[in-house]
């Protein structure tokens, strides 16, 4: 009987050892076969020389004059309207040539859409930014390295709010045309600038308005190239070259309002549950209860382009996802920069309730912000949380702003690929990664009538690079602003291939 159990029990640790030995060949095998390196060549002597004739000073003190424009934008409208009527002129007064080809028009006042005709009737393709910027707490005007609203050019930054969000794109979209149209170039297709008046408050009257206009007048566009991405670093901490994103979708947006209701009265009563009780308790409950999440998708194809420059590490996980996909999610998971690619993400955001110490409030309320995934609609967020908090006779209801996670745009598609082409051969070998957008920006009121959306700005990221989003000491990185011009120049040129001496 012993020997039978011995028996046994060696044929399944020679069972187990088999299958560990063969999961580590599999593992070893497909490692091996995962590519490594960064696509690209070195970038051509003729694009060289291009860079070169692109003034990175003068860009940069361009962008610093766009930013001494405090176009502030709040709530309830702009902070100043002449700002942005100021700036409209100093385009105009500085990118004469650019005026002088392109079509101007003003939509509600403050937007600006630009057309440049193009020879032939091919899809339009399209850059959009916005003039407005968010404010700056008068609290910490004194934090900043230099005053937020002077554009100031120093230490190798543009200094200033607005210099990253976003005047940075606009200005390298107008130095484009006014380079292009200066030699004589005629684009194949219509070019459209985009520049919206109100998008860090929703762009209903800037991007919304511009892109139903748009609409009424049958434009479609192959592609739009908006704010966000950017250069940085990749797996292996190398910056140069950089690893460049590529938003390919934005997150959807949701927001909930949650309300308890309970008996009110004088606070000695004693009463354990109140409004605020069942409030808070069914909030915990929800932060407890996250939506599901899963590697898939862009986030899947951007894992393994990312770990294509990683450590030995990096690349044996994303080779072996089928095995190590719960070690990949958690890596996601535990970084807010990246929880958004794999679920929706929700946060409670605002509450209120009781107005007096010593009275028990009858109501209170939260609004919770849920950043959409591609795969969730709204209505399977509201569905999520009404099941958490059931328990706690709680209700939930959708309110607005809410509106679905964009369509992902292939990496396989001519879109994406004359996009990867053009900063490969801007910037030389790089690794250019698709991913999912956290926010979202004015490039999604204009999903109905363009083939593909992308988000790219060309600047550089990082500690030591562009930083301070929305935030005190936002600076722009100057290197890689000529770049960014000429990025902006090869894809009007590219796209319809009309003509042969800039291929």
């Amino acid at each position: 009987m012993d020997y039978m159990k011995k028996r046994s029990h060696l044929i399944s640790l020679t069972i187990i050892m088999g299958l560990l030995i063969l999961i580590a060949v599999i593992v070893v095998i497909r490692t091996a076969m995962f590519p490594t390196g960064i696509a690209g060549e070195d970038v051509k002597p003729d694009i060289a020389e291009r860079l070169q004739s692109i003034n990175e000073r003068l860009t940069a003190r361009r962008i610093g004059e766009a930013v001494s424009f405090p176009t502030v934008i709040y709530d309830t409208g702009p902070a100043d309207s002449s700002a942005f009527l100021r700036l409209h002129t100093w385009l105009e007064e500085t990118y004469t040539t650019a005026h002088q080809v392109m079509e101007r028009e003003v939509v509600n006042e403050l937007s600006l859409l630009y057309r440049w005709p193009g020879q032939t009737e091919c899809p339009a393709i399209g850059f959009v930014s916005h003039l407005d910027v968010v404010p700056v707490e008068e609290e910490t005007e004194g934090e900043w390295t230099y005053p937020p609203f002077e554009g100031v050019v120093a230490d190798g930054f543009v200094w200033g709010r607005g210099a990253i969000d976003t005047k940075d794109n606009l200005i390298a979209a107008m130095e484009a045309v006014e380079r292009m149209a200066t030699r004589g170039f005629n684009p194949a297709c219509d070019v459209y600038l985009l520049f919206g008046h109100d998008e860090e408050t929703g762009g209903e009257n800037g991007a919304a308005a511009m892109a139903r206009l748009l609409k009424s007048r049958g434009v479609h566009f192959a592609w739009l190239l908006d704010e966000g991405g950017g250069l940085g670093p990749d797996w292996s901490g190398r910056v140069d070259p950089p690893q460049a994103s590529v938003g390919v979708s934005h997150q959807g947006h949701a927001t909930l309002k949650l309300m308890a209701k309970a008996e009110g009265g004088h606070s000695a009563s004693g009463v354990e549950k109140t409004a605020i009780t069942q409030l808070t308790t069914a909030l915990a409950a929800v932060a407890e209860s996250p939506m599901p999440g899963g590697i898939e998708g862009v986030a899947r194809e951007g894992l393994i382009r990312k770990a294509a420059g990683g450590k030995l590490h990096h690349r044996i996980m994303a080779a072996n996802l089928w095995l190590f996909e719960p070690v990949a999610e958690h890596i996601l998971e535990s970084s807010p920069g990246t929880r958004g690619q794999i679920r929706t993400t929700i946060a409670p955001t605002v509450i209120e309730g009781g107005f007096k110490v010593n009275v028990l409030p009858q109501q209170a309320t939260a609004l919770i912000s849920a950043r959409l995934h591609f795969r969730d609609a709204p209505e399977d967020v509201l569905d999520h949380i009404r099941k958490i908090t059931e328990p706690y006779e709680v209700n939930v209801e959708l309110i607005d702003p809410t509106f679905p996670a964009s369509s992902p745009t292939s990496s396989d598609s001519p879109a994406f690929l004359e996009l990867e082409n053009v900063l490969r051969e801007v910037h030389g070998p790089l690794r250019v990664v698709p991913v999912f957008m956290s926010g979202a920006t004015d490039s999604r009121f204009y999903a109905d009538i363009a083939g593909s959306l992308f988000n790219h700005e060309g600047i550089l990221w990082g500690i030591n690079a562009s930083r301070g989003h929305h935030n005190t000491d936002e600076r722009l990185t100057t290197k890689y602003l000529p770049h960014a011009v000429l990025m902006h120049e090869m894809l009007i040129e590219r796209h319809g291939n009309l003509d042969d001496k800039y291929r």
